[in-house]
């Protein structure tokens, strides 16, 4: 995001992009990245509603560089994938305090998974990246991929039917 321009010329131009490539995105579930400026939690929250106001996207979290929000996300995220509404996950990480489990729901990891290489967890996981060729991931939970998936996927490792794989 352009840091030089004003804050209602930046909102135009996200409304502008997101309503031209709203059939592109059609419901996809994101996870949302804004950088180039600092935001405050009023300005993010404006931001994610322009953009749910012109497309079916559903901002499952925020890429973030701060620890205490990452933990907010991550509930966020295990949230959208027990079909929890869009509007309540976006009101759940803009305005209410929330008890994070001792034991995470979700866990994110950030990366490339390159072939020999394994990820396993006993929740869900998020990647932030590719699992290339011989890569392997095994969860006990679901698994979202938000990159190239060429590697090998099992959720629902522990018998657990109604996992899923998003990617």
């Amino acid at each position: 995001m352009d840091a030089s321009v004003s804050f209602d010329e930046l909102k135009d131009m996200i409304r502008d992009k997101f309503t031209a490539s709203a059939k592109f995105f059609n419901n996809a579930a994101l996870a949302l990245s804004l950088e180039g400026r600092e935001l405050s939690d009023t300005q993010e929250k404006e931001i994610i509603d322009i953009i749910s106001e012109v497309t079916d996207i559903n901002i499952v979290c925020l890429i973030d560089h701060d620890e205490e929000r990452d933990l907010i996300y991550q509930r966020a995220v295990a949230d959208a994938m027990n079909n929890k509404n869009k509007h309540d996950v976006t009101a759940e990480i803009m305005g209410k305090e929330i008890e994070v489990p001792a034991q995470p729901l979700c866990q994110f990891y950030k990366g490339t998974l390159r072939s020999g290489q394994v990820l396993e967890t006993e929740s869900s996981v998020v990647i932030l990246g590719d699992v290339n060729p011989g890569g392997k991931v095994v969860a006990c939970g679901n698994v979202i991929v938000l990159g190239s998936l060429k590697g090998n996927i099992f959720a629902g490792a522990n018998g657990n039917e109604n996992a899923f794989v998003v990617a």
